[in-house]
This record gives structure tokens, sequence and C-alpha cells, in this order.
């Protein structure tokens, strides 16, 4: 069974400057951290799927 993790990445919109990082084994999860901080206009997010440590997107 592979091991499949959903990574979160959060920046500040302004700077660019990193801001967290949140790493979710559920899809769900992620999804509905994406969506609370990329609604925000001050945060830029990006969500990444790594399975077996190897990223996937």
């Amino acid at each position: 069974m592979p091991k499949i993790i959903y990574r979160v990445d959060i920046y500040y919109t302004e700077d660019g400057e990193f801001y967290d990082c949140i790493e979710t084994t559920s899809e769900i999860t992620a999804r509905n951290i994406y969506a609370e901080y990329a609604s925000q206009r001050m945060f830029i997010a990006y969500m990444h799927k790594y399975e077996n440590g190897v990223k996937i997107y």
C-alpha cells in the first residue's frame, strides 16, 4: 500500500515569504485547508501530493 501525504504550503501574498506548511494523509482535509487559505487575500496556497516520498503534483 503506497504511503500518500498531502502537503499545503502557505505563503504571504505581499512579499512571497513562507508562512506555514501543513501535512496530512487526508485529501479532504488538505483541500479544506487549501481552500481556507486560498480564499484569503493575504495568503497564497499550494497543494501537493506525495506518494512514497515522490511528488505527484
